[in-house]
């Protein structure tokens, strides 16, 4: 039997069976037939979160909302309803957290790598995350320059906290379950000078 569960994603290439079962417009990279938005709804794979919908049922989530499909929380003790899975929310106070701590821990440590392929003799404490800077505090030679360790340092730490604390505070999500083909099999019996026998074939 065929199928995946999880949300659509443009970039990511559809099984053969997916594909299969698609019309051809819904690759074409522009919005025609019934589709809600390029190349998804209608009788394309359902849509993604701030992509045009008309109904739900052109959506992942099953959420459209004044024209636009939106992340369908699952509240703490609420079932999952049949037909549904989970995934982690992107559209929440943690995700935003997660990408501000993604953006200081990234730029803190670029900024410290940088300067330990610079100075590869004598900084290569920085090539450690989030310790580094303060491990090289011991070699700076100027108060400015101790002053850019601990920032960077601060930085890194903040990001790292940041990052955490949108990781344990994430949300759900539910996302529809691609719709499944069902099995199609056929028996056709075949005969030559030697023997009589059948063949299967279809899709399990």
């Amino acid at each position: 039997m065929s199928g995946a569960t999880g949300a659509r994603s443009r970039a990511a290439p559809r099984s053969n069976a997916s594909a299969a079962r698609q019309p051809e417009t819904c690759e074409d990279g522009i919005q025609n037939g019934p589709e809600s938005d390029i190349d998804c709804g209608g009788d394309c794979p359902p849509c993604e979160r701030k992509d045009r919908c008309n109904t739900a049922s052109d959506c992942w989530s099953g959420l459209c909302a004044e024209g636009a499909c939106r992340e369908r929380r699952l509240e703490a003790g609420e079932p999952i309803p049949p037909g549904y899975d989970t995934q982690l929310a992107r559209a929440d106070a943690a995700a935003s957290v997660r990408l501000v701590g993604s953006i200081f821990l990234g730029l803190g440590y670029g900024s410290a790598y940088i300067a330990a392929l610079s100075y590869p003799g004598g900084v290569g404490e920085l090539y450690v995350p989030l310790a580094g800077p303060w491990l090289t505090l011991k070699h700076g030679e100027t108060p400015a320059a101790k002053a850019l360790l601990a920032a960077d340092g601060a930085i890194q730490g903040t990001g790292a906290i940041l990052l955490i604390g949108g990781v344990v505070g994430a949300g759900t999500q539910l996302v529809r379950k691609e719709p499944r083909e069902e099995a199609r099999i056929q028996v056709a019996p075949t005969l030559d000078s030697r023997r009589l026998g059948f063949v299967l074939h279809g899709r399990f």
